[in-house]
Order: structure tokens, then C-alpha cells, then sequence
């Protein structure tokens, strides 16, 4: 039979390793976008696409302009309204798209997280005709 001293040193052993390697863990920051300012040269026939943006208040943007396929989109005061989020991430991508489905299509993902994982993303959406969509992510039930 184990006694009961083993396991009482066992336990305060085990407390001690837990709590003193998180109390001396660092906590991670968020650095969040101030201004938005990308150029890339494109792939394909994407052409080159411009990206620029304003930051404002509290996590929110002033202006925000898309340059792609020959066109210059800024968002009007709305749609900068559907923005107000605290983002420190962006993915660029693009797909050349079918005509009848509005053609060539920039996709701008707009995300918030740390390293451990993305938490919250917003997709926008800007093609070849000129139009605009946000997709902002689902609220949790």
C-alpha cells in the first residue's frame, strides 16, 4: 500500500509544476491594423491589384479602396461600417471565374487571431464587373 505522504508530496509536486510554469508564461498581443497599403503584381491575367486603407477609432477604417482589373472600388460609409473589427491579418488570392458568374474575382480575407488559430474572418469579395460582397463571419449561437 502507497502511503498517504507519497501522495500528498505527489500532488503538491504536481501543483507546484503546473502553476509555476504558467505564472511565468508571457501573454501574447494583438497588433492590430492602423493602415492597409498592398500592391501585387498579380498572377495570370489578374493584372496588378492595389489595396489601401485608413484606419480609424477603435477598430475601424476610415476609407478603404480596392484597385483590380482596371477598376477602383472605396467602399462606402456602410460598408466600412461592416468592417468595424480589429484585424491584424490579411490572405490575398484571386480566381480567374467563368464571365457569366462576373468573371475574374479578388478575394481580400480580412482575419483576427494569434498564432494558436485564426478567431474571427471577414471575406471581400470585388470582380472584374465592378461588384462588391462582405461576407462577415457567422455569430456564435
Amino acid at each position: 500500500m502507497i502511503s498517504p505522504h507519497i501522495w500528498t508530496r505527489t500532488f503538491i509536486l504536481t501543483a507546484l509544476f503546473l502553476f509555476s510554469s504558467t505564472a511565468f508564461a508571457s501573454q501574447e498581443g494583438i497588433l492590430t491594423f492602423s493602415d492597409i497599403n498592398v500592391h501585387s503584381k498579380g498572377i495570370g491575367s489578374s493584372g496588378p491589384i492595389k489595396i489601401t486603407a485608413k484606419g480609424g477609432k477603435k477598430c475601424s477604417f476610415t476609407n478603404f479602396n480596392i484597385s483590380a482589373f482596371g477598376k477602383t472600388y472605396t467602399l462606402s460609409k456602410n460598408e466600412l461600417k461592416t468592417l468595424h473589427s480589429c484585424y491584424n491579418g490579411m490572405l490575398l488570392s484571386y480566381e480567374h471565374g467563368y464571365r457569366i458568374l462576373g468573371g475574374k474575382t479578388l478575394y481580400i480575407t480580412l482575419m483576427f487571431g494569434f498564432t494558436s488559430g485564426i478567431r474571427k474572418k471577414t471575406l471581400i469579395r470585388f470582380n472584374q464587373k465592378g461588384v462588391l460582397k462582405i461576407t462577415l463571419p457567422k455569430k456564435k449561437k
